[in-house]
């Protein structure tokens, strides 16, 4: 990393809007699922929703084995 490398990378976590540009993001991701949840339809969407209470065990087991 060059010294040119290093000072703008600092700019860059000084900037105030570094906040303001996180918000964007989420915004953008959630309306992009909700655009693509819209394409396959609400009704297709939903039906497609596991009942079985096994599968978010298991996703909630490997969920917090990942950090320990």
């Amino acid at each position: 990393m060059t010294i040119n490398d290093f000072k703008l990378t600092n700019l860059i976590h000084r900037l105030p809007q570094k906040k303001y540009l996180s918000y964007v993001l989420q915004i953008v991701i959630i309306g992009y699922l909700l655009y693509q949840i819209s394409q396959i339809g609400i009704k297709n969407f939903i039906a497609s929703i596991p009942i079985n209470p096994l599968i978010y065990i298991i996703y909630l087991l490997i969920y917090i084995s990942l950090p320990l």
